[in-house]
């Protein structure tokens, strides 16, 4: 069973090119805001799953994640999955597991949508 969790697009702020140098302070707001809402988030979606047909993920757990940019300005994927790290340590919260059982991860473009979107499928 997959579980899709849509997010907001990472704030560039967190891109780990704009955040070097800047004290931790300057973007722990949006690390604690990415996490919180990638944990509520995942939790909505596995409540949507029926009680019988969820069973907690063991061993390794494939993740796509999938970056929808808000515009056609193209930004490195690695960049875009490292300003998301608070985004996967919330859903990895949620699940119940350690983000260390992540694998694969695979990295994938999307459209470009209005507002910039971040689509994880959890397998």
């Amino acid at each position: 069973m997959t579980i899709t969790i849509n997010l907001a697009f990472p704030n560039g702020k967190l891109s780990p090119n704009r955040a070097k140098g800047m004290h931790w302070s300057a973007t722990s707001s949006l690390k604690c805001r990415q996490f919180d809402d990638a944990y509520a988030a995942t939790y909505q979606a596995i409540a949507a799953i029926t009680a019988d047909a969820w069973t907690p993920l063991i061993g390794q757990i494939p993740v796509t994640v999938t970056f929808c940019e808000p515009d056609k300005r193209m930004r490195d994927l690695d960049n875009l999955l490292s300003a998301s790290k608070s985004a996967i340590d919330g859903i990895a919260t949620a699940l119940t597991v350690n983000d260390k059982h992540f694998s694969p991860i695979t990295i994938k473009r999307g459209a470009v949508v209005k507002g910039g979107m971040m689509t994880v499928e959890v397998a």
